[in-house]
This record gives C-alpha cells, structure tokens and sequence, in this order.
C-alpha cells in the first residue's frame, strides 16, 4: 500500500521506490513459499463463500483441455493455490521486477537535478553512464561534464535549484551539456505509473454527462482543463473581452455590466459541473 502511495505521487523518489520495490517482492516471494499464508486466504475466502451459500469446488478435469488450466489435482484448496494464487503472486512479483527494479541504474538520473546532485557518487555516475552508454558519449567525457554541471548549481541558492525534471530542460543552455540533456530527456519518457492520466479520466467522467453527449472535442478539452487546473488564476475580463470580441455581437456592451455573474459561472463550472449539466 505505501509503494502504491509512492508511485503515485508527484514527487515520487524513484531510487527509494526501486528499493521498496525489491521489499516487496520479496515478501511476496517469501509469502509464495509459506503454506500458512495460503491456509489463512483459502479460509478467508471459504468463509465468504458459505456466507452467499457456495462450496469451494474444481472445475471438471478432462483428458484433453486447452481452453483452461487442467491440472491434475483432486481437492479445491490445491486446485485454486496452482491455478489462481501462484499465477496471481507470479505476475505481480514479475511485474515490479521488469517496471521497476530492472530499471534501477536508469532511475539514477534523478541525482542530476540540481537540488540532489549531492547523491551523484562516483559509484551512481559509472552506473548512469553504463544504463544509458547508447545514447551518450565516452565515460570520461560524461564525468567532465557532470563536474562542470555540479560546478555552474554550485553558485545557485538552494532554495533557487530547480526541484523537478521538467524545470530542468528549460534551465539546461543547449549545447553545453548535451549527454545531461539527452539523459533527462530519456528519463523524462520512463513513466512508472499512469496516476495522472487516470486522475484526468476520472474528471471526464464529471464533465462529459450524458447530457452532453454532443459535445465537440474543443469544448470539452477547454472545459477539462479549466477543471482539472482549477488552482490557476483567470483573468475572466479578459476571456469576456475576448470572447464579445470575436465576432459582432449585439450584446458587446450589455455583457460587460454581468461580469460579476460571469464569476460565479465560471465557478460553479469548474468546481461543480455536475450541477451545470443539470440546467441544459
């Protein structure tokens, strides 16, 4: 639960999230292993069996089968342990194996943003430069410029280091370290989860309603991203200006004495667009 937590957060550590990871999957290994773990989940998931009246049973065996799993067992508890919880267990140990821990020296690239350059070891930079000899240049000519990058972040306040990989590009000047830039570049295309993405699917489910089923794509990528970037300041004048200004419109004059119920509007879209799509 606390890896999960991590890899969706913002400002996930990635060199702490491989290790937790490795954590996990060992208790998971650990876990496969214990036939005490397994006893407690068959017992768990009989007792909510019997509740709705349902007996742990196996499908029927055939001699020849190619549609499901057929193995060749006799009682529900080892059918269900091969079948289900070391496919299950399996994947997921898998899964973080090749997402995460296999990753784990690309990862490194973290330590190139100014405000954790502290963590860039001699160990880390060889590593870095091995996960990433492809795309870069020679190792020694990877530390020199590594050297010259610690240098020029050296007489940079702390509190003025940029803290995030995006801010890192547009403080990067091109040309002067290309091998820092590229690594960054190829870091910044490694996404270990998909939180934000979801986190946007969840607002559509808000705003595009059944009763906006004709809405076209320009609308609702407008009314999305007032939504999902509500923290951001409007100049709503301006919007109106703008918008009676497009075109020839009767009301140019009128409309401007309703700014302040253009406000409350535009409030209500962003923070309650449920309640909007009633009124259409």
């Amino acid at each position: 639960m606390c890896l999960t937590a991590n890899l969706q957060s913002k400002q996930c550590d990635l060199v702490e999230a491989v290790r937790e990871a490795k954590v996990v999957v060992q208790m998971l290994k650990n876990e496969r292993t214990d036939e005490a773990v397994w006893d407690e989940h068959f017992e768990a998931s009989r007792q909510i069996a019997e509740s709705v009246g349902v007996a742990p049973t196996t499908p029927r065996r055939v001699g020849r089968q190619i549609h499901r799993a057929n193995y060749p067992v006799n009682d529900a508890k080892t059918y269900w342990k091969v079948a289900l919880y070391y496919p299950f267990l399996d994947h997921l140990t898998s899964e973080l194996e090749n997402r995460l821990v296999k990753n784990e020296d690309q990862f490194l690239a973290q330590y190139l943003i100014p405000s954790l350059l502290d963590g860039l070891t001699d160990e880390v930079k060889i590593r870095l430069h091995e996960a990433y000899r492809s795309d870069i240049q020679t190792q020694e000519e990877f530390e020199a410029e590594v050297r010259r990058w610690k240098v020029r972040w050296s007489m940079v306040p702390f509190d003025e280091k940029p803290a995030t990989l995006i801010v890192i590009i547009d403080n990067i000047p091109h040309g002067l370290y290309i091998q820092i830039e590229c690594i960054v570049k190829i870091f910044l295309t490694m996404p270990v989860s998909t939180a934000t993405a979801e986190r946007s699917f969840s607002a559509m489910k808000r705003i595009k309603t059944y009763l906006r089923s004709t809405m076209t794509t320009d609308r609702l990528s407008s009314l999305a991203m007032l939504h999902i970037h509500r923290e951001k300041d409007i100049d709503i004048p301006a919007v109106i200006d703008k918008f009676i200004n497009a075109k020839q419109r009767r009301l140019k004059y009128q409309l401007k004495r309703f700014i302040l119920n253009w406000n409350l509007v535009l409030h209500l879209i962003l923070n309650f667009p449920h309640r909007i799509s009633q009124l259409y």
